[in-house]
């Protein structure tokens, strides 16, 4: 699969000979100005299939063209129509081209929505391509191609199942937590457009009854430090949340991939981790220790944020389902356990006997 802004050349043949046409036209989308850039301060590239646009707000177009004869002068002319009306196509702005040798154009424009002096909205449909030989001829009909501005997906965030070991059956994550002890938590974000920081959201239900309807108690917001991969820890694995060389007992709040070293794509689009909840250390809306016994339970829910921009209100926040663990005493969690057991080799029984069906006599 492409990474998303990868420079690439794709070659869209559009006419040959010595008439007054675009006979290649080349496009490119470079994300908006939020967006990290390589070392060297140039900013990724998304090559863009026959020259249709598709972005988010505030990105940027860059397109190439050649032509069939020389020419003076080459204009991108861009059209929309209102927004939420039957109103035709019309031309909204034009952006000349600079002229790079006698057959050749290139230039740059943005693309976002563009507001007239009556404050009227415009959405982008289509751009098409103008060029002027020294005759005062204009190619026609001119090119055209398509303009579709997308708003921003916020990050998809997704709880990864944490299991005891690598063959077993067992996903602790659905476990019930003793009463003091932590409760894990694995997780698994992703956006092609970047993650910036994330956040475990938790609330404690009471078994008590006459404490506050669920819908009443307030979620309290815990930030997940970032940390970064090194030569010990090993590469980021997507599958369980954290480091290749993690061990069991280990926590990574939160990480996100940085980029190849040779930076041919963006880094921070990947990410994910495994967060320990104390039992022992959770509060309420007060502030508050919350003394926990068998039979409350926990909710929670991951929150990514997508890359920091101005304004603030403008950052996409991707959120998991929520989940709920039931708190228990030890002895609950011994009978939980040995229960959980007795099903895990019931179930190995079943595979080996399915697999035996399938073995060559």
């Amino acid at each position: 699969m492409n990474s998303p802004f990868l420079l690439g050349i794709l070659v869209a043949s559009l006419g040959q000979g010595q008439e007054l046409t675009v006979v290649e036209l080349r496009a490119w989308v470079s994300p908006p100005e939020f967006f990290p850039r390589k070392p060297s301060g140039e900013a990724y590239r998304k090559l863009q299939a026959r020259g249709d646009l598709y972005a988010i707000p505030g990105s940027t177009a860059h397109v190439w063209i050649r032509t069939g004869k020389p020419i003076k002068s080459a204009v991108v002319e861009i059209l929309g129509c209102p927004i939420d009306t039957d109103d035709p196509e019309i031309l909204l702005r034009q952006v000349p081209l600079k002229l790079t040798k006698e057959r050749e154009a290139e230039g740059a424009f943005a693309l976002e929505q563009f507001i007239d002096a009556k404050k009227v909205k415009y959405e982008l449909t289509r751009y098409r391509i103008v060029v002027t030989d020294e005759q005062g001829q204009r190619n026609m009909p001119s090119l055209r191609r398509t303009i579709a501005l997308r708003p921003e997906e916020p990050p998809s965030v997704r709880f990864l199942a944490d299991y005891l070991a690598e063959d077993s059956l067992i996903d602790v994550s659905f476990m019930p937590v003793i009463v003091g002890a932590r409760a894990r938590i694995s997780y698994g974000c992703a956006s092609p457009h970047g993650l910036s920081k994330a956040f475990l959201l938790y609330r404690v239900l009471k078994k008590v009854p006459g404490n506050a309807p669920p819908d009443e108690v307030p979620w309290i917001r815990l930030a997940l430090m970032e940390v970064a991969a090194t030569k010990e820890s090993g590469d980021f694995n997507p599958m369980t949340g954290v480091f290749f060389k993690t061990k069991f007992d280990q926590q990574v709040p939160f990480h996100a991939v940085a980029a190849p070293i040779y930076h041919e794509q963006p880094g921070r689009t990947l990410g994910g981790g495994r967060v320990f909840l104390d039992t022992k250390s959770l509060v309420d809306g007060t502030g508050r220790i919350v003394t926990l016994q068998s039979g409350d339970r926990i909710e929670y829910h991951l929150e990514v944020h997508g890359l920091a921009r101005e304004p603030a209100s403008a950052i996409p926040v991707g959120r998991s389902e929520t989940r709920a663990v039931t708190l228990v005493t030890q002895e609950e969690f011994v009978r939980w356990m040995q229960k959980l057991q007795t099903e895990d080799e019931r179930i190995r029984k079943l595979q080996q006997q399915q697999r035996k069906l399938f073995e060559p006599k």
